[in-house]
């Protein structure tokens, strides 16, 4: 909160500055939107850099599922990351409670290896996390 009220400030404080910035869009391939072509049409129309893809669980555990989330990113050259925030609404599932006591989906080594060298992969966000603790 305090580096987004920072932001905030410097930019009311700077008007003339020069100042970049990317656009992201949230989304999910739940219904399988990437097949749709209306879809890459929205995504293009607002230029979107990157796509935070919220997932679910069975989405990495059926490889092929998170793979074409993965294509659809490589095939029209958009960053990504992958929100894991699906155990925000799932309690007491074993395979999100940690050894050091929180509550939390990791995705599984094998999954960031695959993805590790990608150059449009950004990462894993754990979106609120203090909701489930």
């Amino acid at each position: 909160m305090k580096k987004t009220m920072g932001l905030i400030c410097l930019l009311l404080w700077m008007p003339t500055a020069s100042f970049s910035f990317s656009l992201g869009i949230n989304a999910d391939n739940f219904d399988n939107q990437i097949t749709n072509p209306a879809f890459l049409a929205a995504l293009e129309k607002m230029e979107t850099d990157f796509i935070l893809w919220h997932i679910a669980p069975d989405q990495e555990v059926f490889q092929q599922r998170l793979m074409q989330i993965v294509e659809f990113c490589r095939k029209n050259n958009f960053y990504y990351l992958f929100n894991t925030e699906f155990v925000n609404y799932t309690p007491n599932v074993r395979l999100f409670k940690q050894k050091d006591g929180t509550y939390r989906w990791d995705l599984r080594p094998q999954t960031l290896e695959k993805l590790k060298d990608d150059p449009l992969f950004l990462g894993v966000v754990y979106d609120e996390p203090m909701l489930m603790q």
